[in-house]
């Protein structure tokens, strides 16, 4: 199965699950802390990063 990473609805689905699987795990392993509190910041983060990642894109064309 061949995922088309050129799609901005994909490839930013795809950056906040990253981003949120990071956090979480980071906050559950290292941190032993809030996880719903680390999903959030990494949806807001990947969410982010997404946007700003897709605007560059653009203005590059």
């Amino acid at each position: 199965m061949e995922v088309d990473l050129t799609n901005p609805w994909l490839f930013g689905a795809g950056v906040v699950a990253l981003w949120v699987t990071l956090f979480v795990l980071l906050e559950a392993v290292l941190f032993d802390g809030d996880v719903a509190g680390a999903a959030a910041r990494g949806f807001a983060g990947g969410l982010a990063f997404a946007v700003v990642y897709a605007y560059v894109q653009r203005q590059g064309e």
